[in-house]
């Protein structure tokens, strides 16, 4: 029994390990574009209010669209292989981005890339909530939210130097065909395990989306956590497809330099913060008070951010700074407190597919720039 007890701890720690390499590449894919706006911007003439509506919001439609019905066969199907089939479909969407020869090519490969991202979240939550104990979950989800910040942090250093040296539609084909080698190993060492309950009872697979969407709409802290959710995402996933061209814009430096700066502030910040959050997370045995983490770091975040981003006389270096203390993926104790509960048990078609993916009109307009032209 011991020697089976730490071979199952063993395999959770892979399969969390791999959880947060695919959470690497959910999170890169989808942000590679803000580091080669510019580019794309250049060779197709377009606007800044057509790049919004590709980045931000015909991408949160499709993928909001596609999330609750995933979540809704990872309740019902062999969740690692539909991990590796949305995995599959998104990378080969991402390497299709770079073979568009006109906007309308670009956006069916972004639709791609948003269907497939999709199925990520609930197969991923809905695994670790049965490959992980209750009591180790915070620490798990925190792994793979500091695998997603390092998604952020890979793609804007490396897309940043990749679209310099070899151009924009080469870093899609490149940073795609990375993902391509772990659907095999998603699918073929990935385990189906035991659907459990709350109290570690064993559940039928399936529950009906009206009975779910009733039960979650019951549950006030799930009403207030989506409501955070989304609020937070609205945002940082603003500025997230617009921060790049703003410094190259602002202060005339090119890709590679862009992602240097940004990759280090905002990845290192956010993986710090996704790993204090699943530490702080854990400490707590009253869990209403798990949600002072998440408040502390907003209140924190906002004053920072606001300095980082209209202050006349920031140069680079400043702006580096105040973001990278405004840039923790606070989203990452939210879920932290719905592991914790078991909420993202039952939630995994709504809360790991959509609150912090709501429908959001981010960068419709383009960046605005109050202050940095000198």
């Amino acid at each position: 029994m011991d020697q089976q007890a730490r071979l199952s701890r063993r395999y959770s720690r892979y399969a969390v390990g791999l959880l947060a390499a695919l959470a690497t590449l959910h999170t890169l894919d989808r942000t590679l574009i803000s580091i080669l706006i510019e580019q794309i911007k250049a060779e197709f003439h377009l606007s800044d209010s057509e790049i919004g509506l590709l980045t931000g919001v015909l991408f949160s439609i499709f993928f909001v669209s596609a999330a609750i019905p995933f979540g809704q066969v990872a309740s019902q199907g062999h969740r690692p292989r539909l991990l590796g089939g949305a995995l599959a479909l998104w990378t080969s969407a991402t390497m299709l981005c770079g073979a568009a020869m006109n906007i309308w090519h670009l956006l069916a490969a972004r639709i791609g890339v948003a269907v497939g991202e999709a199925g990520f979240q609930p197969n991923c939550h809905s695994l670790l909530a049965d490959y992980v104990e209750p009591l180790r979950r915070p620490a798990a989800l925190a792994v793979v939210g500091a695998g997603s910040s390092a998604g952020v942090m890979i793609g804007m250093i490396g897309g940043g130097y990749l679209g310099e040296l070899v151009g924009w539609r080469w870093t899609f084909a490149i940073f795609g065909g990375c993902g391509l080698p772990l659907v095999l190993l998603a699918v073929l060492t990935l385990r189906e395990p035991r659907r459990e309950g709350a109290r570690g009872t064993t559940l039928e697979p399936g529950i009906p989306l009206r009975s779910g969407l009733r039960l979650l709409a019951k549950s006030r802290p799930f009403v207030f956590i989506v409501t955070s959710a989304t609020l937070g995402a609205f945002v940082t996933w603003s500025i997230a497809m617009w921060k790049s061209a703003m410094l190259m814009r602002s202060f005339g430096i090119g890709s590679a330099e862009t992602g240097v700066w940004l990759g280090l502030g905002v990845g290192l910040a956010s993986i710090f913060a996704m790993l204090l959050g699943g530490w702080l997370s854990s400490r707590f045995k009253d869990y209403r008070r798990v949600m002072l983490v998440p408040t502390f770091g907003w209140l924190c975040a906002t004053p920072l951010f606001v300095v980082a981003i209209l202050m006349p006389w920031c140069d680079p270096l400043a702006a580096r700074i105040g973001r990278l203390a405004s840039s923790s993926n606070l989203a990452g104790p939210l879920q932290l407190l719905a592991a914790s509960r078991g909420v993202e048990r039952h939630a995994s078609k709504l809360v790991a597919g959509g609150p912090s993916q709501c429908p959001r009109a981010r960068g419709v307009v383009g960046p605005h720039q109050p202050c940095w032209t000198t």
